[in-house]
């Protein structure tokens, strides 16, 4: 990428998502009654439930922090946001009401869902799906560019040889 802002993304993700996933391992070890309830869309326990997304987002987290090619760390997070909305089109679908924390009350003992913390925890999903969606494009249209600055002299260089 020409911009340093994809690298700066992809290093922010992975803080997000290494975040993301302590506090969901935090969560899981917790006792709240709620954790042995089904989940509303795959119908395993919560609790088996949280400790799988936090298992996804630990990995895409190391990917982004410690991985090097940045065509990679962005396919993984592309992949975490398009499962994310997928997640959020099924809870629509079948009239749960998706929480913004992604846990619901389960996080209140953290005190996480209140205030500005409470804001800026229902805008980091968002933040992820439309960063990883953009940097994707971005990266994209860069390749595109490459491409054609390299066939370009290729060309010319054909065209004085005949």
């Amino acid at each position: 990428m020409k911009t340093k802002w994809g690298r700066y993304f992809v290093l922010s993700a992975g803080g997000i998502l290494l975040g993301a996933a302590l506090i969901r391992f935090i969560i899981a070890e917790g006792d709240a009654q709620a954790l042995s309830l089904p989940e509303p869309l795959v119908r395993i326990p919560l609790r088996l439930a949280v400790v799988v997304t936090g298992a996804v987002e630990l990995t895409v987290a190391l990917v982004c922090l410690f991985g090097k090619r940045i065509e990679l760390q962005i396919g993984w997070l592309v992949s975490l946001a398009t499962a994310f909305v997928i997640y959020r089109i099924g809870l629509t679908w079948t009239h749960c009401h998706p929480q913004g924390t992604c846990l619901g009350s389960l996080t209140d003992p953290l005190h996480l869902a209140r205030g500005a913390v409470g804001g800026f925890m229902e805008f980091i999903p968002f933040y992820l799906v439309f960063g990883s969606y953009a940097a994707c494009l971005w990266l994209w249209l860069s390749k595109g560019t490459r491409t054609a600055r390299r066939i370009a002299p290729q060309q010319h260089a054909d065209v004085n040889t005949l």
